[in-house]
C-alpha cells in the first residue's frame, strides 16, 4: 500500500509540475487514502490546491497539518511561506523561510528523500 501511494504521489508531482492542477490534487488526494502519514503528500495536496482555486485559505491547512506531521518539511516550510505571502502576510511568509537559512542544511527533506539529503549535507 505505502509503494502505490509513493506511485501515485509520483504521478501527482509530474502533473504538478507540468501546471495541471486539477489532476494532480485528485493524485495527492489518493496518494493520501492509500497512506495518510506522509507528511509530503499532504503538503503537496494543500499546494495543488492553492495553484488550482488561488484560495490560499484553502491550502493553509493542509500545509499546517504537514508541518504538524514533520517539522521540518523543507517543501512545507516553502509552500506556508508562499500561502502567507499570498495572503499579504510578510512577516508570516519570512518566518519559514528563517527555518532554512539557519545554519546547517535547513529543514529536512521527507523520509522519502534523507538518503539523497544526507549525501547533499
Amino acid at each position: 500500500m505505502i509503494l502505490r501511494a509513493e506511485g501515485v504521489f509520483q504521478r501527482g508531482e509530474a502533473l504538478f509540475k507540468s501546471g495541471r492542477w486539477d489532476d494532480a490534487e485528485a493524485q495527492f488526494r489518493e496518494a493520501i487514502s492509500l497512506n495518510d502519514t506522509e507528511a509530503e503528500f499532504h503538503a503537496f495536496l494543500g499546494m495543488a490546491m492553492f495553484k488550482r482555486s488561488g484560495k490560499p485559505e484553502e491550502a493553509l491547512p493542509h500545509v499546517q497539518k504537514a508541518l504538524k506531521m514533520e517539522p521540518r518539511l523543507q517543501s512545507g516550510a516553502i509552500f506556508l511561506s508562499q500561502l502567507y505571502a499570498a495572503q499579504g502576510e510578510v512577516e508570516r511568509a519570512k518566518s519559514p523561510r528563517r527555518r532554512t537559512s539557519s545554519g546547517g542544511c535547513g529543514p529536512r527533506p521527507s523520509s522519502r528523500r534523507k538518503a539523497a539529503f544526507s549525501a547533499a549535507c
